[in-house]
């Protein structure tokens, strides 16, 4: 952190310089590539104010039956009335808040360390209010859908008729059997009444109502809290990219420039009735930097000691600029890099820092591939460079480490549509109505269900079995993790539409501009399943 008393700001100037020099070392350059061809400091105050706005804000639970509180009331005027006190004393208040700023006091300049998010100094005594259920009328009951409130219910057994039929032997006067007559006697399930109890209610007609679980009423409970929350304004008199240096701040946040700059507390008073204000100051050093790379000059403005660049030159859209035209010549019209390429690429990445640096983010990160390149460059490259090479080595990660294999998936997806395609199209060429169609829909389902499950299960293991083999050429944190939920959901969609494709067929063939689909396909694929051992 920059200390006047003794400071060297050439110290600070090759920190930053070595700092590069490191980073682009082995990347298209080697480190006395990058020198310092102009700089100039500055020193500059900065004022940090921190407003803190008091305000109340409540919990409110709402509990079927009695959870009285300490404070409880009987109207919702008086309600009303202490909620409001509350909320002004939240507000307003000032011994509530004292210990809050008694406590940020103290902390000095720890306080914008500790203090970035609203918080929450006091928590006023919880109080209720009862309600009635407006469901039941505070009764606590509802009639019985089951019954609908009478208790019982039409007999089962009877259908509410209070008689069963029974069969009586006719005999002849041979005493043979010639007959049976159908007699009718009470109902032994409702003893003739043609109703019985309901179960639900256990014939009285009323449950529990399940808004108030039976209680009839509510309590509604509330909880006012007092919470704090901070606004931070920056000034300050730095003459190097001034406008760079406030977007740094609004990106960075106070607790960034608390740890930058040694910063201290000097002023605070009530700005408002419900606003106190703390304001911190302090001083820094800021550069202003010309770099030469490679015969071109580079500008960078930084901070502090040791120094922070908040305006980063693009020194990788330079260094690898050769490298994006190599990569882009061999990209198709789709983006895609030939396998041979891929490789050759990769292993070439491997040996250079930064990029090696990105290629085992994105396989062990998921980073996406932009941030991966942002993050190892560390910012000294253009959003633009960084989306381009970032997404050429998806591109290459994704062909020397692949997450799937389509040839796997295509093993398992003919078989599958080969055999719901017959299927489907037996079943349904020769429907008689729509009920028929639905049966023979869901028939076709179950017939071809465990075909496609097996195919599927038997693409997903050749897949794994062929990321695991691929990935043994590369070393290992370099591999992807193996993916089949796209691949599966893929095959899942294929399905789908060959079901559709057959529904088309089979109507083209009931409506006779089709011929039907022979018989033999069907019968061969069911004397396959049925050789299956499961």
């Amino acid at each position: 952190m920059y200390q006047a008393d003794g400071y060297h700001p050439q110290a600070d100037i090759d920190i930053l310089l070595k700092g590069l020099q490191a980073l682009i070392d082995g990347n298209q350059a080697v480190a006395d590539d990058l020198s310092v061809s102009d700089w100039s400091a500055s020193t500059f105050s900065l004022t940090l104010s921190v407003n803190w706005l008091f305000s109340g804000y409540s919990d409110k639970q709402t509990k079927a039956g009695n959870h009285k509180q300490d404070i409880c009331f009987a109207n919702t005027q008086e309600l009303d009335k202490h909620y409001h006190n509350l909320m002004n004393e939240a507000s307003f208040g000032q011994s509530l808040r004292q210990n809050f700023l008694q406590n940020i006091r103290s902390l000095n300049k720890q306080a914008l360390l500790e203090y970035q998010q609203p918080y929450t100094f006091h928590q006023f005594e919880p109080f209720s209010i009862f309600e009635d259920c407006g469901t039941c009328h505070a009764v606590g009951k509802v009639s019985c859908t089951d019954c609908g409130g009478r208790g019982n219910k039409s007999c089962w057994d009877c259908g509410g008729g209070g008689q069963e039929s029974y069969q009586v032997p006719i005999y002849d006067n041979k005493n043979q059997i010639r007959g049976y007559q159908t007699q009718y006697r009470s109902c032994s399930a409702c003893f003739g009444s043609g109703r019985q109890r309901c179960g639900t209610c256990s014939g009285s007609g009323r449950v529990a109502c399940n808004d108030c679980a039976g209680h009839g009423f509510f309590t509604h409970i509330y909880q006012i809290k007092a919470q704090a929350q901070p606004t931070f304004h920056l000034s300050h008199t730095n003459p190097f990219e001034p406008d760079e240096f406030n977007q740094l701040f609004v990106d960075k946040g106070a607790e960034f420039f608390a740890k930058h700059i040694d910063l201290a507390l000097t002023d605070e008073c009530a700005i408002e009735q419900d606003t106190h204000q703390f304001v911190y100051q302090g001083q820094s050093i800021a550069f202003d930097i010309l770099l030469m790379m490679k015969q071109k000059q580079f500008y960078c403005a930084a901070f502090s000691s040791p120094p922070y660049a908040y305006v980063r030159p693009y020194l990788f859209d330079e260094l690898f600029f050769d490298e994006w035209q190599f990569l882009k010549n061999a990209q198709d019209k789709k983006g895609n890099i030939a396998k041979n390429n891929a490789q050759a690429f990769f292993f070439k990445y491997m040996n250079q820092p930064v990029l090696d640096s990105a290629l085992k983010d994105i396989a062990k990160n998921n980073h996406a591939p932009r941030t991966a390149v942002k993050i190892a460059c560390q910012n000294y490259i253009s959003d633009e460079m960084a989306n381009n090479i970032g997404r050429s080595l998806w591109y290459i990660l994704d062909k020397v480490s692949p997450t799937h294999s389509k040839l796997a998936w295509v093993f398992g997806v003919v078989p599958a549509c080969f055999w719901l395609g017959v299927v489907a199209v037996y079943h349904l060429q020769t429907v008689s109505g729509v009920f028929d169609a639905a049966t023979k829909m869901i028939k076709t389902i179950w017939q071809s269900m465990l075909v496609i499950l097996i195919c599927a299960g038997v693409s997903w293991l050749l897949s794994r079995l062929f990321v695991w083999a691929i990935n043994q050429k590369i070393p290992k944190e370099y591999h992807q993790a193996a993916n089949n939920r796209l691949m599966l959901r893929y095959y899942l969609m294929t399905m789908g539409v060959v079901v559709v494709l057959a529904i088309i067929y089979a109507v083209l063939v009931n409506y006779g501009y089709l011929p039907p689909m022979s018989d033999r396909w069907y019968l061969l694929l069911m004397a396959i399943k049925g050789k299956l051992p499961f």
